[in-house]
């Protein structure tokens, strides 16, 4: 059986054979067979070029701040969650609970973390309860209570929200 020499060789091979023409996709001068970084074909990396490699570097960056903001909000909303459901309910339902009635509700800020390079990341949580009445013909006459969590935080110039609600029952 022949041994099938390595595809991405082949690809660079065929890119130096090709008749390109003498300029490469910014307009500049090149010899036959040269790439358009002086080494790897199609980067266009050179100091020359470096504002289209810049501005895909921003965009990774844009993408990387992303993930780690989605990380942040989804790892504070999950502990918002498993403290929602470990509170007692006697403290959920008093008057000084960390959710209290839908019109005593208030805003604060929080801290979710720190970005690389020491940016604390802040956001702003409202959390508040609804009571749900029970069924009165019901023979488990149950008080229900909805916990709302909600996280508003922003990545560059918009505000995203997240929000999560856990049900309790007495």
């Amino acid at each position: 059986m022949k041994s099938r020499p390595h595809q991405a060789h082949n690809l660079e091979n065929r890119f130096h054979e090709s008749k390109l023409p003498a300029m490469d996709p910014l307009g500049e001068k090149r010899s036959s067979g040269q790439s358009f970084d002086g080494g790897v074909p199609g980067l266009g990396t050179r100091g020359d070029r470096g504002a289209a490699h810049h501005e895909g570097i921003l965009l990774a960056i844009s993408g990387n701040q992303w993930t780690m903001m989605q990380t942040l909000t989804d790892a504070y909303m999950t502990r918002e969650t498993a403290l929602s459901n470990r509170t007692p309910l006697a403290d959920v339902i008093a008057d000084s609970s960390p959710w209290p009635d839908w019109s005593s509700r208030s805003e604060q800020n929080v801290t979710l973390g720190k970005m690389p390079g020491g940016r604390v990341v802040q956001a702003s949580l409202t959390r508040f309860r609804v009571n749900i009445p029970g069924d009165p013909d019901s023979e488990a006459n149950l008080n229900v209570f909805r916990l709302y969590s909600v996280l508003k935080y922003q990545i560059g110039e918009k505000e995203y929200v997240k929000s999560r609600s856990t049900l309790r029952m007495q």
